[in-house]
């Protein structure tokens, strides 16, 4: 199985997921012409995104490297997300 296959559970182990779906948010103010439903505090909303049920957020910036990917991934391990 690979690790798109696969999704965190509560106790935080991988399990198997048979659909997943994400959510478009944004850590930087982007165009009107590039939606994103979420915007601001990337751990607060990433709790809120995983408590109404996603299992991924798709995250659009334009400069990756302006990012701690060390504590963006923390931050979605610890809400039980995925980076897409």
């Amino acid at each position: 199985m690979s690790a798109d296959n696969l999704r965190y559970n509560a106790e935080k182990q991988f399990e198997p997921a048979l659909f997943r779906y994400g959510v478009v948010c944004e850590l930087e103010p982007l165009p009107s012409d590039k939606p994103a439903i979420y915007k601001g505090d990337f751990a607060a909303f990433s709790q809120e995104i995983a408590a109404i049920g996603y299992d991924a957020i798709e995250l659009h910036q334009r400069n990756p490297a302006r990012y701690d990917a060390i504590s963006l991934n923390n931050a979605t391990i610890d809400a039980g997300l995925v980076i897409a």
